[in-house]
């Protein structure tokens, strides 16, 4: 991550690769995959930034013993390396028009508390 500088969440569009984001996760939950009688899942969740932007962030099953761990509810890290895909869908948990796309490469740091980084994400 270059040093300092962190980006807007309102600003994540598909035009760049090399984003930054300092979040607060506000919400993460097991997403099962449907059918029921498939067995692999991910993990969803609402990421949200201090000026109260939040997108969707998710990771597959794959990914599981990677990130579960370190992902918290209510912690707030710094998110990098990661790729950013449309939000789409009939599931769709926040109204950005993209989505955080966890991959082996992401780097997840946690970061002090951040109060300007709104605890729920409500407006």
């Amino acid at each position: 991550m270059v040093a300092g500088r962190v980006d807007p969440i309102s600003t994540i569009n598909l035009t760049r690769t090399n984003w930054n984001i300092k979040v607060r996760v506000v919400r993460i939950w097991l997403m099962p995959t449907y059918p029921s009688t498939s067995s692999s899942h991910g993990i969803e969740m609402v990421l949200c930034d201090s000026e109260n932007n939040k997108i969707s962030g998710f990771f597959k099953s794959i990914f599981l013993n990677k990130f579960k761990p370190i992902l918290k509810e209510g912690a707030v890290y710094v998110i990098s390396q990661y790729s950013v895909g449309k939000n789409k869908g009939n599931f769709r948990v926040t109204s950005h028009e993209y989505k955080v796309i966890f991959q082996f490469t992401t780097r997840v740091i946690p970061a002090r508390e951040d109060g300007r980084i709104h605890t729920y994400g409500f407006e």
